[in-house]
């Protein structure tokens, strides 16, 4: 009986596999092929909505835009259309660095800020991205190619560092002062500026070799950015929508008034006129003496960080969420919404 009972029930497993076998037959003969087409067109894109773009720049009609992810963006057609690379941590495939600045030489190359202590060199923003190590404690927070082609790096515990060989050695000029040090600018080969936090100041006019401190910004102001067009006339810009702005070299600075208190991130130069970008999409120009906002669909934007002026009184905004548009700004009677040439293909 026993050998009877194990027998029938073997025979009830042959049937019940049997019967989930041709049910999987006959649902697979019914279901509709997979259209993956949607998803790889995606994948095709240049720009995706988890990018987070932290900053921008131009040299000879070709232009950059970096950020999280180790994501480069490159253009050579003005913005028309962009080529996409994704940086990988030497020795570390499955880890992208977070790339914070960029900055255009005035031999052609282009050199990327890495949160990671690095900068990263291409000859040209297309070619093999060289990663080199910055010799510093704290993390770098911004870089600019000076003229003559020296890269500088400034950072947390008042870090300013030089380098003459594109990041291969360093010369470290630190100050010596715990304060984060934000921007570095420089308006021709000998005057530079740097700010930072408790409202840091600190000029070279000697192309770098000695920086001093003429005075400070008031209020401990906190500069996000700062943008200075010659020696005497900047602005600084911080999180709670203020503007600052000096006509004396910084010697003197004036509140100006914003119309938002929203952080704001970034300044530019673009078309004789000054912008200002920050979160929530806020978009600002400054003409005749006044800031005014630039209409938007806050609902198609992420937070606005950068800013790149293209041919024909365009500009190229680039930020959150994937935002990479280029705006006309020759007739601003037309709705910012309506002029979104959205993600470039």
């Amino acid at each position: 009986m026993a050998a009877l009972r194990r027998l029938f029930c073997l025979r009830a497993v042959r049937v019940r596999m049997t019967l989930v076998l041709c049910a999987g037959f006959l649902v697979a003969g019914c279901e509709a092929k997979l259209d993956l087409s949607e998803v790889e067109a995606e994948r095709q894109k240049p720009t995706a909505r988890f990018d987070q773009f932290q900053a921008a720049a131009q040299s000879d009609g070709r232009m950059l835009v970096v950020g999280s992810g180790g994501v480069i963006l490159r253009s050579t057609d003005n913005g028309k259309s962009w080529s996409r690379t994704e940086l990988k941590v030497p020795g570390e495939p499955l880890r992208a660095p977070g790339l914070i600045d960029v900055s255009a030489c005035s031999d052609g190359s282009f050199v990327v800020l890495d949160i990671g202590r690095r900068v990263w060199v291409s000859v040209d923003g297309e070619a093999a991205w060289q990663p080199r190590s910055i010799d510093m404690v704290d993390e770098p927070l911004a870089l600019t190619c000076d003229p003559k082609g020296r890269l500088w790096v400034v950072g947390g515990f008042s870090a300013l560092l030089v380098s003459e060989d594109k990041g291969v050695s360093w010369n470290d000029m630190s100050f010596g002062e715990d304060a984060m040090l934000t921007t570095v600018q420089f308006v021709d080969d000998q005057y530079g500026i740097v700010t930072g936090e408790f409202g840091s100041f600190f000029v070279t006019e000697d192309g770098g070799q000695t920086w001093d401190s003429p005075a400070v910004i008031p209020n401990d102001f906190y500069p996000q950015d700062a943008l200075f067009v010659n020696r005497r006339e900047g602005w600084v810009v911080g999180l709670t929508g203020l503007i600052l702005h000096t006509a004396d070299s910084g010697m003197s600075w004036q509140r100006q008034d914003s119309g938002t208190e929203v952080p704001l991130y970034g300044l530019a130069q673009a078309h004789g006129r000054i912008y200002a970008v920050g979160d929530h999409a806020t978009l600002l120009i400054y003409r005749d003496g006044v800031w005014s906002e630039v209409p938007r669909d806050q609902r198609k934007f992420g937070y606005l960080r950068a800013v790149l002026p293209v041919e024909e009184g365009k500009i190229l905004v680039a930020g959150g969420a994937g935002t990479l548009t280029m705006l006309d700004q020759r007739d601003q009677a037309i709705p910012f919404s309506e002029k979104v040439a959205s993600r470039t293909k």
